[in-house]
Order: structure tokens, then C-alpha cells, then sequence
């Protein structure tokens, strides 16, 4: 089963993303998600109830799901770069060894490719023409603070996946 609500998928120019297709009112649920395709940083969605008791070896996913869903618990990592973590894991499926492809991978295929980073950052537009246009809106600070959140979740990823999934 897939989404269900009043979302539709909407090409918005440079990557396809959901829209609303009617008017919403303030705290009404816009979608539901089957459980397959939910990213989780709370619960290993990945490991066997049974292998929580198990002894031997655990699974790829269900190790790398656990030392994440344990630093947050912790405190040592933030929600955000948990699942930042999580959905580095999703891409890598079908790459690694020991990670199968899931239904939630599938979803993240159709995500536009990110090798164009190295060439004009995560965050595309210029930092000089950012300044002029996002001076005095609501989008003001958030280049800053997207760009602290993404370094703090590739240092988070580099020092706790890529010993199991190398490099990230």
C-alpha cells in the first residue's frame, strides 16, 4: 500500500516533491505512510524481535539501526542527524554488502542524484546572491543552520557507518 491522504506528487521544476490538493486545516493529518517506507531513529525497524534475544550474528541494517537508535537515545546524536544516518544506510542498499534492497530503498531511487554536491554544495544556490535575496524573509538563517546540520550528521555518519559501510 502506498501514501494515502490529500498529497499528490508535483514536478516542481528541478525535482519532483508532494503537494497538498486541498485546503488543510491546522493540526489535520496531510498523509500516512505504510510502515515499510517510515525511517525510524526510536526502534531498529530492521531487527527481528526474536534477535534482540538471539546470540551470533546480527544483520548489516539491524546493527547500523541500533548504534544510531542508541546515540540519539543518548543524546550523543540529534533526531535529525539520526535519520540523516538512517537514510545514508536506505541509499546504500543493493551497494554493500549485507543490505538488501527494501521497499523504503526503492522510494530513495527515484530521489535526484547527489553527485552534483562536490560541484555546487548541497545547498545550490550562491552564498552571495542568498544574502541579497534572503535578507529580511523568514529563509534568512536557515542556509546556516542546514549547512551546521549537515556537516554535524557527516561527522556523525563518518564516525559511526563508515566503519561498516565505508566511506559514506
Amino acid at each position: 500500500e502506498g501514501l494515502t491522504g490529500n498529497v499528490d506528487v508535483f514536478d516542481f521544476g528541478e525535482a519532483p516533491g508532494l503537494g497538498i490538493i486541498k485546503a488543510k486545516e491546522e493540526g489535520e493529518v496531510l498523509m500516512t505512510m505504510p510502515a515499510a517506507l517510515q525511517l525510524s531513529v526510536e526502534q531498529p525497524r530492521s531487527c527481528p524481535v526474536e534477535a534482540a534475544a538471539a546470540e551470533g550474528p546480527v544483520a548489516l541494517d539491524c546493527q547500523i539501526e541500533r548504534a544510531v537508535c542508541q546515540a540519539v537515545a543518548s543524546g550523543a546524536a540529534k533526531r535529525l542527524t539520526g535519520l540523516v544516518a538512517i537514510l545514508i544506510m536506505e541509499r546504500r542498499r543493493g551497494q554493500v554488502d549485507g543490505l538488501e534492497h527494501t521497499a523504503a530503498s526503492a522510494v530513495l531511487r527515484v530521489l535526484p542524484d547527489v553527485t552534483s554536491k562536490e560541484e555546487v554544495g548541497l545547498f545550490a544556490i550562491p552564498a552571495d546572491e542568498f544574502r541579497v535575496l534572503s535578507v529580511g524573509t523568514s529563509m534568512e538563517s536557515w542556509q546556516e543552520k542546514a549547512i551546521n546540520q549537515t556537516n554535524e550528521a557527516y561527522a556523525f555518519a563518518e564516525a559511526t557507518l563508515a566503519p561498516m559501510l565505508g566511506s559514506t
